[in-house]
This record gives C-alpha cells, sequence and structure tokens, in this order.
C-alpha cells in the first residue's frame, strides 16, 4: 500500500473480549512492520511547493526588469535621444520580459507538480508483487526529483538567454 493512510481495521462486534483481542493483535501486527524514514526535507517542500512558482516569476520579472533598466542607460543620453529607438527597445523589452515571466512560469509549475507528487514508501511486503510496487515507487520518486530539478534548470536557463537576448538587443539597436 502507498500512501499516508496506510491501513484500516474494521470489526464487527462479536464479542468485546474479541473484538479487543483482535485489535491487540493487528496493532502489534503493524509495531512489527518496518517503517521507512520520513524525509523532512520533502515533506517541507512539499507544504511549500505552491510558492515556487510565484518566487521563480517575482525573480524572474526583477531579474529582466533589471537588465532593462540597464540596458535603457546605453541609449537614454543627453546628447541624443531617437524616439523610434527608444519605442523599439521598450517593445523588444516588454515582450522578452512577458516571454520569460511565461515560460518560468510553466517551469516553476512542472517543478511544483513534480514535487508534489513525490510518495513516501510504506508498504507490507507480503509476496513478490508487493516488492514491485515498492520498486515501481521508488523509481517514480527519483524521477519526480529529476523532474523538479529539470524544472529549476529550465528557470536557470531562461533567466541566461534573457541576459543573451539584453546582449543582442545592446549590440543591433
Amino acid at each position: 500500500m502507498m500512501g499516508g493512510r496506510t491501513a484500516s481495521v474494521e470489526i464487527e462486534y462479536v464479542d468485546y473480549a474479541v473484538a479487543r483481542t483482535f485489535i491487540g493483535t493487528i496493532d502489534d501486527w503493524f509495531k512489527t512492520i518496518p517503517q521507512s524514514s520520513e524525509n523532512v526535507t520533502m515533506r517541507f517542500m512539499q507544504r511549500h511547493s505552491h510558492w515556487i512558482p510565484r518566487i521563480f516569476k517575482l525573480v524572474t520579472a526583477l531579474f529582466a526588469t533589471y537588465i532593462t533598466s540597464d540596458i535603457l542607460q546605453h541609449f537614454m543620453n543627453e546628447k541624443e535621444f531617437d524616439l523610434l529607438l527608444f519605442s523599439r527597445l521598450i517593445l523588444w523589452c516588454g515582450a522578452t520580459i512577458f516571454t520569460a515571466y511565461t515560460l518560468v512560469g510553466w517551469f516553476a509549475t512542472y517543478a511544483e507538480y513534480s514535487i508534489d507528487d513525490w510518495a513516501e514508501n510504506s508498504y507490507v511486503k507480503l509476496n513478490k508483487a508487493d516488492e514491485t510496487s515498492l520498486a515501481k515507487n521508488e523509481v517514480k520518486n527519483r524521477s519526480t526529483i529529476f523532474k523538479a530539478v529539470g524544472g529549476t534548470c529550465g528557470v536557470i536557463f531562461v533567466d541566461v538567454v534573457v541576459k543573451v537576448i539584453s546582449a543582442i538587443i545592446i549590440a543591433y539597436l
């Protein structure tokens, strides 16, 4: 069984002593079952994963805005000012910020969903199928971590591309 709720026991009333004996036996059996340790880091990340897209999008928007303000000083000087060039610059910078913001939102949401998809292993090995199910869940958990890292790398990639585009804008405008 995988998930947070691992077992449920219901005993219909036959006799109080019989029911208590069954419950005691089942409780003792559950205490002997091996348990995986709780991954505190993943639990923390899952509780706060909804902040990932918000934080990444905010950081990217601030980063792109900073780069835009850095670009503006190359084109805004007292000696010469070309309104057409300034308009193109604002248009391209705005499009770049919007595109970066949108792409980062997609990558960050992918990372968030990957983190939320991770599940702790809780298991009872009664037969070979249980072992197979446990192995599949371990592989799935590893893949969710790789997906979350991939989403984060996508965010970083977009931010690097924004910096490269800003260099291209400076060079060609």
